[in-house]
């Protein structure tokens, strides 16, 4: 990669350009904190781009009656579907001007910053239906475990034996 290149792209139109994950919302936690309620969020085209995008604590996934394609991250970010089958993510931000909380100029200087990411593809299940109609959506088991993994690792200390 070059110096002004990020250090990693995943480009999940590729695999959207075969149309094999058809799906019209979003799903994505309401907070961190909550165990497993997942709010789905559609893209509506009367608001403008911005108005589009919807914060992500630590998943979002889109899905469709076979699939679900599940995006973990280990810092909050934006995201939106803003075409069938895909996920946009915001990596970062760039203000040209003062967004009135504090600094009194745009924020022009941004670093680099370390970004983890866990990417899920799983098979629906025949009794689990599509709930893009629903108020909430539940991940699974595996996608739990793989959130509590990316933003809770286990810490493994050492131990002392002592001799009786």
């Amino acid at each position: 990669t070059s110096p002004r290149s990020p250090p990693c792209c995943v480009s999940l139109k590729a695999l959207s350009s075969q149309r094999w994950l058809r799906t019209t919302s979003t799903f994505t936690r309401r907070s961190g904190f909550t165990i497993c309620q997942v709010q789905p969020r559609r893209y509506l085209k009367k608001l403008p781009l911005q108005a589009n995008f919807y914060p992500m604590p630590v998943m979002a996934y889109i899905q469709d009656a076979q699939k679900r394609l599940t995006l973990h991250t280990a810092q909050a970010l934006g995201v939106s579907s803003l075409k069938d089958g895909q996920l946009e993510v915001i990596l970062d931000r760039r203000l040209m001007q003062d967004d009135n909380r504090g600094l009194g100029q745009g924020l022009k200087d941004n670093k680099r910053t370390c970004n983890r990411f866990r990417l899920l593809l799983e098979r629906r299940t025949v009794g689990s239906e599509v709930q893009d109609s629903h108020s909430t959506s539940y991940p699974s088991l595996l996608s739990h475990l793989t959130s509590m993994y990316l933003n809770a690792p286990a810490l493994a200390l050492p131990v002392a034996r002592t001799q009786l």
